[in-house]
């Protein structure tokens, strides 16, 4: 029996299926600009806004965002994003800070970023910010103020919540 055929047709059909399988955005691909005003792909957060001629000749800044995929960050994780953004379902939210070359109009000095975290399996006991949700599962247990955390420059205390699952 001549195999040739055969094996010509199974690679000709490999190679197809490769054109009309969905590619997995890596974590070194993972990010994406979009213009203000323009919705945001399904799974990412903005990281840092600035002016972009591709969004328009704005007399304003800024006017474009970057947005990193959270989706595919395993539990455990922790992403900086902009102050200004949501809490993606099963992420915590557990500090505040200040830094001025990123997510800044500015504006004054305020608390414009923040660390978030992806809950993970085996988390048992949380720290997180007393304006986090807390995620399906959990509870709140206590709280307490901290010398650095959530609070704002206008806030003398850090106040943070520990939580743990039920």
């Amino acid at each position: 029996m001549n195999w040739k055929p055969l094996a010509a047709a199974i690679v000709l059909l490999l190679g197809l299926s490769a054109l009309f399988t969905p590619a997995v955005p890596t974590s070194s691909a993972a990010t994406t600009s979009v213009c203000f005003g323009q919705s945001w792909p399904s799974g990412y957060i903005r990281t840092n806004f600035y002016f972009s001629w591709n969004c328009g000749n704005y007399p304003s800044y800024p006017n474009t965002s970057l947005l990193e995929s959270y989706y595919d960050k395993p539990g455990g994780s922790s992403m900086e994003v902009c102050n200004d953004n949501f809490i993606p379902t099963n992420w915590v939210l557990t500090g505040t800070f200040w830094r001025s070359t990123q997510c800044s109009t500015g504006g004054p000095a305020g608390k414009n970023m923040a660390t978030i975290r992806a809950v993970a399996a085996s988390d048992t006991q949380l720290s997180i910010c007393a304006n986090s949700p807390i995620p399906a599962g959990w509870h709140f247990v206590s709280q307490y103020q901290a010398a650095y955390g959530c609070g704002s420059l206008t806030a003398p205390y850090h106040l943070m919540w520990i939580i743990a699952r039920n």
